[in-house]
């Protein structure tokens, strides 16, 4: 074990301090997440119920100021995350949940009507078998690469005056829902490790993929996969109506140039009605992808109810895509770290019940993004454990020693030990941002 993970009796647990493991396994423990940041006395007291002991991770401790003002389950060396730069900051203190507020149903009960119900379970009982990653990778890696050159002039034919090729935006879609369809790992893979490149067209492309691994999950058939996937493609065309300086400042949006930037929605609708031929499905995500749950998004302040199912499902994926991404007025923070700021979230923002699909469906810690084990080494995550997702397979990348492997042998983390007892348990300590020591991960892929 790292020498960096210290085991300390419960009663010396103090704020500031990194958990990096329990006496017991995480399930059935008040504690959502493995590994985080000790930030109040509730916490303590937590773990003082729960466990005897903990482990630390010794170099991981943050100053309690700096705790005291860090958006809660934040990062506190990332910037806090937007969906525009000139956005309200996060105040330091968790909303409360109205209690007039009622629970919304759940994502599959909003979603099946009876017709639409007996339709995807027709779907479900013929969707071809998923097929090895290393295969689908390739031709995953060909989609994306065509669909980038597609949408890259689409999108510059927009921008110098024209109208959309919605076509073209359909042939897009068709091999992106089909490779999904094949091996959702593959695609999202590849989105992950796409964040070095241009931010505003992949961004979208991002977007669609991680609307077609959604809906996968939730059992969608094929027309209403191309009709989230569509949407989640288009959503944002109407930033190709704003100028590109402003798209691109670095530093913080007046209130002005932030009207502006919410005016993409409106441009984006108007786009869609000069096109013809758009589904009604499809111009609602674009109208409702920016509205949230408590009432506090745009352009109509819609809230709980009154967000449709495909704005609401449109609105947390933009939201985490963004996060993870390179931004001209912000850094990316890891996975892991969004995961945590859309579980706070959690009915403010967001319906619960649909970030607790989205955690299912996507994982703590996605494929392609990087990872450091409680070993010190570093990985890469090759593939999700659907019933364990703190326990994905892994590319060894850089030894305890931060140094790099000759070989790169893959490990499952499920069939290795995880009780903390045990002195040959491995675990993920914590997800890393994209780039972490210079690692490129496609470079692995290929």
């Amino acid at each position: 074990m790292s020498k960096l993970h210290k085991k300390i009796p419960v009663t010396e647990v103090k704020l500031g301090m990194y958990v990096t493991r329990l006496d017991r396994e995480w399930l059935g423990t008040p504690f959502p997440f493995q590994g985080f940041y000790v930030q109040n006395d509730a916490e303590i007291q937590a773990l003082s119920t729960t466990c005897k002991f903990i482990y630390i991770n010794t170099e991981r401790q943050d100053p309690i100021d700096d705790l005291k003002n860090a958006a809660p389950g934040a990062r506190l060396d990332k910037q806090d995350c937007e969906s525009a730069p000139g956005a309200k900051q996060p105040t330091t203190v968790k909303k409360q949940r109205p209690e007039t507020v009622v629970r919304s149903k759940t994502v599959l009960d909003e979603i099946a009507s009876p017709k639409s119900f007996f339709r995807r379970v027709s779907w479900l009982l013929t969707k071809k078998r998923k097929v090895p990653f290393k295969k689908e990778f390739r031709r995953a890696t060909e989609v994306f690469e065509t669909a980038q050159n597609t949408i890259t002039n689409v999108m510059g034919t927009l921008r110098a005056g024209g109208q959309l090729d919605i076509g073209a935006v359909k042939q897009t879609v068709a091999p992106m829902i089909e490779s999904v369809l094949r091996n959702p790992d593959a695609m999202a893979c590849m989105v992950s490790m796409r964040k070095k490149d241009d931010y505003t067209y992949n961004h979208a492309l991002a977007t669609a993929v991680w609307a077609l691994v959604f809906g996968r999950h939730l059992g969608l058939d094929h027309v209403d996969l191309k009709s989230l996937a569509t949407g989640a493609l288009l959503q944002d065309v109407g930033k190709t109506r704003i100028p590109t300086e402003l798209l691109q400042k670095k530093g913080r949006l007046e209130a002005d140039e932030f009207e502006e930037i919410k005016r993409h929605v409106e441009y984006g609708l108007q786009i869609l009605k000069d096109s013809g031929n758009i589904d009604s499905s499809v111009e609602t995500i674009v109208r409702t992808h920016h509205e949230r749950h408590d009432g506090s998004g745009y352009p109509n302040g819609l809230s709980g109810n009154e967000i449709p199912v495909s704005g609401r499902i449109a609105g947390i994926i933009d939201t985490f895509n963004a996060m993870t991404a390179v931004r001209p007025y912000a850094a990316a923070m890891s996975p892991y770290s969004v995961m945590r700021n859309l579980l706070e979230n959690a009915d403010i923002l967001f319906q619960a019940e649909i970030v607790e699909r989205f955690i299912q469906v996507v994982g703590m810690f996605p494929t392609g993004t990087l990872v450091e084990l409680n070993t010190g080494e570093v990985a890469i995550v090759m593939q999700q454990n659907p019933v364990r997702r703190l326990r994905p397979k892994v590319m060894l990348i850089l030894d305890g020693e931060k140094e790099m492997r000759k070989k790169f042998p893959i490990i499952d983390l499920r069939e290795l030990p995880a009780d903390v007892t045990d002195p040959d348990a491995v675990w993920i300590d914590c997800g890393l941002d994209f780039g972490s020591f210079g690692i490129d991960p496609e470079m692995y892929y290929l």
